[in-house]
């Protein structure tokens, strides 16, 4: 039994707090810490203190309840806290549920093909999600006995994937292991880790079985990801710990990106291909549809895309068309702003979040397919309006980029800001007549680089690769 402080009684708490209250077991909240404590004093029913007051404070541990988890930590090292007192709300959780999957794996099939498993981060309707599912038919396609883990899996995306005929099975500890997850892990013969947060999995991995760490993430300023995660497994922060991994990004940019943070460590490109769902349909919508689809956040651009269009719908004179936002939405400043200008816009429909049957619905309706963000290391949402013979819209700042020609077999702007983006609206919307035939162009872009066939060999040689380095 442990006495607990929770640093943090914001958003975060809030969000979380039925969770780790069920999760307690003998442990015992005995108050929380806030910077603001003088304007809240009782939260839940327990005391609210200074930092500054905690040396008359009795209690074991202290939880950050934050994603400040840097600021937070060192402002208690500097109050003289022990690290070892210290820990992440993720870490804590993981501690908790430590060994509850030591699943016997099943026999694989065909014994000249490997078991895959393919350790994912908490699996949502986002883009490196999708495609370590992908990444999981392509091999089974190929003969692999593979299996997916994460920490917890959206219900409608778990009756996806069972759909799909993936195995799934839950890691409650992930992204952290434990001795038992490592023995569990070790049964199988390679690892395939997705995306950056997972760092402690692949490094602490790499001596015991064959691992290929692949990498979706941007760079700052557009993402806080590597400066997040490199704080919270600072043990696994350099390049002597990743010596032996088969390190791959996406595309150019995610490789880029994590050169730029480990120059020393070798990384390859492994770009991801996707199932050919279409279906040559085109549903009977009379007024022209632009989509943007992803969760609302500044990275992706959803303020700059209607702020973009509300240009080109001034300049048409209100012509009509429809701008669609696909994606769950945000309560945070720049959600609210999204939000609100959604309610001005006459043209904006905001969709939601759409499962994989609904969104192969919604693409019959689209005309073209927008990539507003920031920066994107390569766009599932563009790939899929290429495999849909869509015309496609990107942002220069992203992987997808590079496989298009302006005007040709898609569009591309130098970067985000409305002034670009209303640009490219208008020259999209005077191609009209040619839409058909740049969708089909883009389409052969889809079939040259992206299908699951192409996947499934890249993945086989990366596999390869990995297993003759480690012999």
């Amino acid at each position: 039994m442990e006495k607990l402080l929770l640093f943090g009684t914001g958003r975060f708490y809030q969000r979380r707090r039925e969770k780790l209250y069920a999760m307690l077991g003998q442990d015992e909240i005995v108050g929380f810490l806030d910077n603001r404590a003088e304007e809240k004093r009782i939260v839940d029913g327990r005391p609210v203190y200074l930092p500054g007051e905690l040396s008359g404070i009795s209690y074991d541990r202290i939880i950050l309840m934050s994603a400040s988890i840097r600021e937070m930590r060192e402002q208690l090292l500097q109050r003289g806290v022990s690290a070892a007192r210290i820990s992440f709300y993720e870490e804590y959780l993981a501690a908790k549920v430590a060994g509850t999957v030591a699943l016997p794996i099943r026999a694989a099939s065909c014994r000249e093909k490997k078991r895959i498993l393919i350790v994912a981060y908490a699996m949502n309707y986002d883009g490196g999600t999708i495609v370590a599912v992908y990444a999981a038919q392509a091999l089974q396609a190929r003969g692999y006995d593979v299996t997916l883990t994460a920490s917890a899996i959206h219900p409608d995306l778990a009756r996806d994937v069972q759909a799909m005929g993936v195995e799934f099975v839950a890691c409650p500890t992930l992204p952290y292991l434990g001795d038992k997850e490592r023995e569990w892990i070790g049964q199988y013969d390679i690892l395939i880790v997705n995306v950056f947060p997972n760092i402690q999995v692949a490094c602490s991995m790499r001596r015991i079985l064959p691992v290929i760490w692949w990498l979706h993430e941007a760079g700052e300023p557009y993402s806080a990801i590597y400066p997040h995660f490199r704080y919270q497994f600072s043990r696994y922060d350099s390049s002597t710990q990743m010596g032996g991994l088969q390190i791959f990004g996406v595309s150019p940019i995610a490789s880029r990106v994590f050169s730029g943070y480990y120059p020393e460590v070798p990384i390859g490109v492994l770009p991801y291909g996707i199932p050919d769902t279409w279906t040559h349909e085109q549903a009977r919508h009379e007024i022209p549809v632009f989509a943007i689809i992803g969760g609302i956040q500044a990275l992706k651009g959803q303020r700059e895309l209607l702020q973009a269009a509300r240009v080109l719908w001034r300049k048409l004179r209100r012509m009509p068309f429809e701008v669609w936002l696909i994606g769950s939405e945000s309560d945070n400043a720049y959600g609210r702003e999204v939000s609100d200008l959604v309610q001005q816009c006459p043209f904006a429909r905001f969709k939601g979040i759409l499962t994989r049957e609904k969104m192969e619905t919604a693409y019959r309706s689209i005309d073209v397919v927008v990539c507003a963000s920031q920066e994107e290391t390569m766009s599932m949402t563009c790939i899929e309006g290429l495999m849909h013979a869509k015309v496609c819209l990107t942002t220069r700042n992203t992987g997808i980029a590079s496989y298009l020609e302006d005007g040709v077999n898609g569009f591309v702007c130098e970067d985000n800001r409305p002034e670009h983006l209303a640009d490219a609206l208008e020259r999209i919307w005077k191609a009209r007549p040619q839409w058909d035939a740049i969708g089909r162009r883009g389409r052969m872009v889809y079939e040259e680089y992206f299908t699951m066939d192409a996947f499934g060999e890249r993945l086989e040689q990366a596999l390869l690769q990995a297993e003759s380095e480690k012999a």
